[in-house]
């Protein structure tokens, strides 16, 4: 029985005994008993090697680390780079807006500065209204008495209160900074 299943499993073959006297099936006994014997026993190495190789689904705590990423796995990281790049970008170009802005306004009020410094030696402090221009920003000073008539004529010098409106267009837009500050200086004629 076992030597048919064999057989058909295509382990023995038909074949002349050892002796070449007859067919595997007809074989002398002694062939047939040493070749029963020998193809049992490489029909059952098969079938154990056949056994140990055969693929068995392992639990999961046997399962090998993947050494790659999947293709989902590669989709979700690059939309999260896209968002998170996008949104890094905005902030960026805020920053650089707001950056040239808070330059501009520095070296508005900078002008600002340097004209009340320039006023009573290269401006003169007199009641009245001066402007000028330097580079992109356009300056005016306005200079008006300070306190009321009988305040200014009780004292041997009057107070004048000064403003400078720095203008500019930067951004799209009308910008401007204003100092006001109060000096002393000579009365009003």
């Amino acid at each position: 029985m076992m030597v048919k299943k064999a057989i058909k499993k295509g382990f023995i073959t038909k074949r002349l005994c050892a002796h070449g006297l007859k067919a595997y099936r007809n074989a002398c006994t002694a062939c047939y008993h040493k070749r029963y014997r020998d193809t049992l026993f490489v029909w059952l190495q098969t079938k154990l090697y056949l056994r140990s190789t055969k693929l068995v689904k392992p639990s999961n705590q046997m399962l090998p680390h993947p050494s790659g990423f999947t293709l989902l796995e590669t989709l979700v990281a690059f939309t999260i780079l896209a968002l998170s790049l996008s949104v890094l970008l905005v902030l960026f170009s805020d920053l650089l807006d707001h950056s040239g802005r808070a330059a501009e306004e520095s070296a508005a009020t900078a002008l600002a500065a340097a004209t009340l410094d320039r006023l009573g030696t290269e401006l003169p402090l007199a009641d009245g209204i001066q402007s000028g221009d330097s580079e992109r920003y356009h300056w005016q000073l306005a200079i008006r008495p300070y306190g009321t008539d009988e305040d200014q004529a009780n004292h041997p010098v009057a107070a004048h209160s000064i403003t400078v409106v720095v203008d500019w267009h930067g951004g799209g837009r009308h910008n401007s900074i204003t100092l006001n500050t109060i000096r002393l200086g000579p009365p009003a004629s």
